[in-house]
């Protein structure tokens, strides 16, 4: 079976890791008054790039 890959699902996937791994880094190193806005982003976007990773890779 020839696995097929959505491309502008995974174009979009990386697109929501940027703000993923920007909220990862305010959890990281930001100070008390980013931790919370970096976990936000990081569960919304992080949770996007999982979900359309998945669907670009397993299409039929």
């Amino acid at each position: 079976m020839r696995s097929r890959v959505s491309w502008p699902l995974l174009l979009l996937a990386l697109m929501c890791a940027i703000p993923a791994v920007v909220g990862g880094l305010w959890v990281a190193v930001g100070d008390e008054d980013y931790q919370g806005i970096g976990f936000a982003c990081l569960g919304f976007f992080g949770a996007g790039v999982v979900v359309l990773g998945r669907k670009a890779f397993t299409q039929d």
